[in-house]
């Protein structure tokens, strides 16, 4: 591997944040949930606390490619009965799944084409394995949207892989059910792997009337497709630390068994038995529930406020934790995001993270002013955020 550019988020988040701190960037539901809650939240609590009792767990490793239940409970996500346990590996979250994806199949000098902006993972992995990688911006001008024109025109002979995140991170944009077989169609035409980071399906929480809430890209049945995804976005349980890689490629999924061999050698016992509950049909629809719950209410009130406070504006999303904003100086200018967020946190302890350091790649269009935003904490939480942002914006920070 080549020098691997700094990742630039994660190091934003623990540069500046502490214990005390109100993370407002969070992707994951606030406050987390115990294990206890986990079984006052299933349809079927004794059943979940049966599950969930671990005194007599043996502290050793898990199964290779992770253990029965989970698997099972993980291929019961998909409708297409070709997605069986078989085709699922777990891994130490979305983020190891998606290193383990890159380093088994991308090599010096392939083409890849990546979504942008997006979490800086997704490319920049590729690029330090010697990929070239070209992006398929987003329009921010046209609520993120996706132009599948300029997909076409980023297709090349070598293309070897197209990289997605739907719903998108950070802008909580998604690709409708149209924009996605014309996706998958260009892919099976070219023969090139489709690789898409699903970790925010299904927080689908106000799409417009009538339209179906798009699948999963692994529903398609395309052999070259691959889907990662976790616990801790959507589902809101982070702290198990669980991920998955599905594709219905044997081929596939014995080179990410062996580059898995080398990282992880099997996911935590006890962390597996807890997703395997949490994903399960007792306790999967209350968590989404529960992040649905809070993101409706976040973003009811995110509309009212915006409309009062004219230094923020923002592009309203249909899916995802988490969405960006734009903060803008009394004279309408965006601000420099980086040394308003830096010093918002100094004064107050409460974290945002700024998009053109955390989102934006160099060359590749500007994020100046843009803040992620998360969606799924408590509301009283997050009004307590966006007030305390209101103030000090109208304050003035002097930052331009």
């Amino acid at each position: 591997m080549y020098r691997i550019k700094q990742f630039e988020l994660n190091t934003w988040i623990d540069t500046h944040e502490n214990h005390e701190t109100l993370d407002m960037s969070t992707t994951v539901s606030s406050p987390p949930l115990s294990i206890d809650g986990l079984v006052d939240l299933s349809t079927d609590p004794e059943a979940t606390r049966r599950a969930l009792s671990l005194n007599s767990v043996p502290l050793t490793y898990g199964e290779p490619n992770g253990s029965d239940s989970l698997q099972h409970s993980i291929a019961s996500l998909y409708t297409n009965s070709k997605v069986t346990s078989e085709c699922i590996i777990t891994t130490s979250g979305a983020v190891a799944a998606n290193h383990i994806v890159f380093s088994a199949l991308i090599r010096p000098g392939d083409h890849i084409i990546c979504v942008y902006p997006v979490y800086e993972q997704l490319y920049k992995i590729s690029q330090a394995l010697g990929a070239e990688v070209t992006f398929w911006k987003l329009d921010q001008d046209n609520g993120w949207s996706a132009n599948m024109h300029h997909l076409h025109q980023a297709i090349r002979e070598d293309t070897k892989m197209i990289v997605l995140c739907s719903p998108n991170n950070p802008t909580g944009a998604y690709l409708s059910s149209t924009v996605q077989n014309s996706v998958l169609e260009l892919a099976k035409a070219h023969d090139i792997i489709l690789m898409a980071d699903e970790v925010f399906r299904p927080m689908f929480h106000s799409l417009p009337n009538g339209e179906m809430e798009p699948v999963s890209f692994l529903e398609s049945g395309y052999e070259k497709c691959i889907v990662t995804s976790s616990c801790s976005k959507s589902y809101g349980v982070p702290g198990i630390r669980v991920g998955w890689i599905a594709t219905l490629s044997n081929d596939f999924l014995s080179r990410f068994t062996q580059i898995r061999n080398y990282t992880t050698i099997s996911v935590g016992l006890i962390d597996e038995i807890i997703a395997a509950e949490a994903l399960s049909s007792r306790c999967r629809q209350p968590l989404i529930q529960r992040s649905l719950d809070f993101a409706k209410a976040n973003l009811t009130f995110l509309a009212e406020f915006v409309a009062k406070h004219p230094q923020i504006t923002w592009t309203p999303t249909r899916a995802s934790t988490s969405t960006l904003i734009r903060l803008h100086s009394k004279d309408g200018s965006p601000l420099n995001d980086h040394d308003f967020a830096l010093e918002f946190v100094k004064a107050n302890n409460i974290l945002f993270c700024p998009a053109s350091l955390c989102f934006e790649e160099y060359g590749q269009g500007c994020l100046q002013g843009y803040v992620r935003l998360g969606i799924v904490m408590h509301p009283e939480t997050f009004r307590h955020g966006m007030e305390k942002l209101a103030e000090f914006l109208e304050a003035g920070s002097g930052l331009q």
